[in-house]
């Protein structure tokens, strides 16, 4: 019999919707779990019968669909986590950039260095490291000119030798990325191992959730066409991902909206290239899956301390919304909304003796002049 302790979930990027890998060499993706199902249509015959039976019941669609859930870590580069993220954004990513000896100077918020404005945006996410104190860290870019970026932080004292790294980046876009799914039921001696391989498949949703007292999760939606099902493995070759910390709510340095760090007790989003699957006479399951508008919502729990988010739902006032995960190997991952609105925003009491919370939803849109509705970015060490 089949169980928990010995499932395993790979996949691999097919050339195109059309054309698989060759060879299948799977990666591996570290789950806590996974819904991954046949979804097939069928409709009761409505023929009418004297003697009361059901005539038939007709198959007319077929489909393939599920979540793949996961405890957050950092996504290495071509392994699984790192590819369903970039699927996600339907991103390509810009590679880190470093520059060394850059100079800041005390009471001031500007960043100094010949060529630093070449390959950093306005909206990325910079690590400042060589400075004093609180000088040090994650960083926003507010503003650029040549030569010299502008960030959300007064310098407390002066130096030259600063190093600053703009993390790899990845914006969302409109490529298009489809994939194999295996997930195999392992070790079942004396009976055979089961293998269900799941066809054209790509990821619809991403949902992530930052909660205090809890490891950040992670759960991917994915849309396709069609499985098959055996006993013998589909891939030419496993390869595991690389294991590291588990990321949590502890291993944040930063959460801000706007400029203002933000005491939130949860917090998540959830995004959508909202998929649909095209299919048309003659033909049994999706004939191709077309892309929608890319859209991301929000979900927040904080402290009531002030109106400022009261006061932008009321008013109508975009914000920007940006966090850091670390872990104790010193990677970091962000997530950035640059132009964000709340949709509900409400700040209930819920009796005796608790504190009271701001709690409602929101939205990410198209920031006017940064030209995303999100961005990641990663530092590998």
């Amino acid at each position: 019999m089949a169980e928990a302790n010995n499932l395993r979930v790979s996949l691999i990027q097919r050339t195109d919707f059309a054309t698989p890998a060759s060879p299948l060499n799977m990666l591996t993706l570290l789950t806590t779990g996974q819904t991954m199902r046949d979804q097939v249509g069928y409709v009761q015959s409505q023929t009418i019968r004297t003697d009361a039976n059901v005539q038939d019941l007709v198959r007319l669609s077929l489909a393939a669909n599920g979540g793949i859930p996961l405890e957050m870590q950092f996504p290495v580069v071509n392994e699984a986590l790192w590819l369903l993220l970039r699927a996600a954004l339907r991103a390509a990513e810009v590679a880190e950039a470093s520059f060394a000896s850059c100079s800041i100077t005390a009471g001031q918020s500007t960043i100094n260095k010949t060529g630093i404005h070449t390959t950093t945006d306005v909206g990325d996410i910079v690590r400042l490291s060589g400075a004093v104190g609180a000088d040090n860290g994650f960083k926003r870019v507010l503003s650029k000119t040549t030569d010299q970026l502008t960030v959300d932080a007064t310098w407390g004292s002066s130096s030259s030798a600063v190093t600053v790294v703009r993390g790899a980046r990845m914006v969302n876009g409109t490529a298009k990325y489809f994939y194999d799914v295996e997930v195999s039921h392992k070790e079942q001696a004396p009976t055979p191992e089961l293998h269900q391989f799941f066809r054209q498949m790509a990821v619809d949703t991403m949902a992530v959730t930052v909660s205090d007292q809890a490891i950040t999760s992670c759960a991917f939606g994915l849309i396709g066409v069609t499985s098959s099902r055996g006993t013998s493995e589909n891939g030419a070759a496993y390869a595991n991902p690389t294991s590291g910390p588990i990321l949590d709510a502890l291993g944040i340095p930063v959460f801000r909206s706007g400029v203002t760090d933000y005491s939130a007790k949860s917090f998540g989003f959830t995004l959508s290239n909202n998929i649909r699957q095209r299919t048309q006479v003659a033909t049994l399951g999706a004939t191709a899956l077309p892309f929608g508008a890319f859209t991301v919502n929000t979900r927040v729990t904080s402290y009531l301390a002030n109106f400022v988010d009261l006061d932008a739902y009321v008013g109508n006032t975009p914000q920007s919304i940006w966090w850091v995960m670390q872990n104790v190997n010193n990677q970091a991952l962000s997530f950035s909304f640059p132009q964000h609105k709340w949709s509900d925003l409400a700040a209930p009491t819920q009796g005796l003796n608790q504190d009271d919370y701001l709690e409602g939803s929101g939205q990410a849109i198209l920031h006017p002049t940064q030209g995303c509705t999100m961005r990641v970015q990663r530092w590998v060490s």
